[in-house]
Formats: structure tokens, sequence, C-alpha cells
């Protein structure tokens, strides 16, 4: 635009020259038919025709697609798991945070109701973290002996660095 004399002409051009996506211009989408520029065109080329509108609308939402699953890639989107009802959760807000108890789910989707405190709130999922449930000791208790054989088995060894400090290795559940 900057060498042209005539700047509507450059603005012509540009609204003329296809897009890469759609093979069509901005002013071919916008009134169905290409622009008159300075080269010559045939008459039934500037006639109004919406023929192509299933084919551009295909194509835009595969445009759209892509660029959702290019998005998704690079921000680790990812779906957050269902809550089953009676399930204890932390409620996380810009000011607070308190606990609560889902209730049950409404019919938009992501909605939740959950109990608390206060009474009965209306959440989004996203603000919902599930309060982890203590498993059953049983299943966490190793067998006592297989754990004091482990620690018998290890023998401390002690190392020194280049000052003199003693390396003590860390201390790990085997």
């Amino acid at each position: 635009m900057k060498k042209s004399t005539e700047p509507y002409l450059a603005l012509l051009s540009y609204r003329t020259t296809p897009l890469a996506w759609c093979n069509r211009s901005p002013a071919e989408l916008l009134m169905g038919r290409k622009l008159r520029t300075t080269l010559p065109v045939v008459r039934q080329q500037l006639i109004p025709q919406w023929s192509y509108l299933k084919s551009f609308r295909k194509s835009y939402d595969k445009c759209k697609q892509q660029q959702k699953t290019y998005y998704d890639q690079r921000h680790r989107v990812h779906s957050l798991p269902e809550l089953a009802e009676d399930t204890p959760v932390w409620i996380t807000t810009d000011k607070q945070k308190s606990q609560g108890t889902v209730t049950r789910s409404l019919d938009c989707p992501r909605s939740l109701i959950v109990s608390t405190s206060i009474g009965e709130l209306r959440r989004n999922r996203r603000h919902l973290n599930a309060i982890p449930q203590p498993q059953e000791q049983a299943e966490q208790k190793e067998p006592e002996s297989l754990v004091q054989t482990q620690k018998q088995d290890r023998s401390p060894i002690m190392t020194r660095s280049r000052t003199g400090t003693p390396i003590i290795p860390p201390e790990r559940l085997y």
C-alpha cells in the first residue's frame, strides 16, 4: 500500500485475494460473488451465487477443529472426571476455599449442587476438587516382618565429601 498511489486499489486487491483454507476471497464470502477489479471478468461471475456454502462451512469447521486440537495439545487441556453423589469436595473460588459434599448433578453440563455449611450451592466442575478418601489401613500397611527384614539388610554406608561432610543416603521406603 505504501508504493501505490491509489490506496483503494490496494485494498481491492487485498479483498479479492483468495484465502488459503477455503479458496474464496473475503469479499466473495461476504457478497457471494467476485468483485470487479482492473482485470477483465466474465459477467456471470459478478452475479451472486451461494452454491458453495455447504463446502465452505465444512472446510471452516475442519479448520476450526484443527485449531482447537493444536490449542488443546499445546495447553494440555483435558476433561475433568465426573463426580459421584456424596463425594466430599473442596470448593475453590477467588476469595475463599471451603468443604462440601456433592448432592446431585444438574442437566446443564458440568453443573453440580454442593451442600456446605452455608447451604446448597451450584458450582461448575472446575471449581470442585475431590478430597481423596483414606484407604483402609489393611491395604496401606505392609507386613511388619517384611519391613523389618528389609531394614536389617541395609547397612548404612558412610561416605564423605571433598570437604569432609558426611554423606548420608536418604531413608527410602522398601
